[in-house]
């Protein structure tokens, strides 16, 4: 139990059910709660778009949307976390071009988020980019060596392009 009229605790409570348990409507039941007292919050409208742009009910019309209105209502829409929810909702939409300016943005934040670098690498790959999408598939081996992700998709690139380990990278 917790005091329902903490809107942190119903935040943070709403990632956990969303994220951790896979339990997204669970998730857009608490926001939707705070929303109605408050329609301008915007961290609540931003995780229910990041919801709707990394859970099961994948919706990029409802995610964009959902960006853009708590846009109006961030003070800094520079933020990592910002920048990185645009550019899922325009990966997921097929808009290569705007998914790779908003990762690129956010990894000029953070440059050391392995799963980011991964994506940014797909965009590449999509836009038939192969070099820019082999640089960002290193330098996610090089955050973390030892993820599983990070060697299949490398080893995997290497094999599709029949590339030979080329150790001057």
């Amino acid at each position: 139990k917790f005091d329902s009229t903490n809107t942190a605790a119903k935040k943070s409570l709403a990632k956990i059910l969303a994220f951790d348990f896979q339990e997204p409507e669970k998730g857009i039941e608490l926001l939707s709660s705070i929303l109605k007292k408050d329609s301008t919050d915007a961290a609540a409208l931003f995780i229910l778009g990041n919801i709707y742009t990394s859970t099961n009910l994948k919706d990029s019309h409802k995610a964009e949307y959902l960006f853009a209105k708590s846009k109006k209502y961030m003070p800094n829409t520079n933020d990592y976390s910002y920048q990185y929810g645009l550019g899922m909702t325009a990966q997921n939409k097929g808009d290569f071009k705007n998914a790779e300016e908003h990762f690129l943005n956010a990894y000029a934040l953070d440059s050391s988020d392995m799963l980011l670098c991964t994506f940014i690498s797909q965009v590449y790959i999509k836009l038939g980019e192969n070099d820019k999408a082999l640089k960002f598939l290193q330098r996610a081996y090089r955050v973390d060596s030892m993820d599983h992700y990070s060697n299949l998709n490398l080893g995997y690139f290497y094999y599709t392009n029949g590339k030979l380990w080329n150790n001057d990278k």
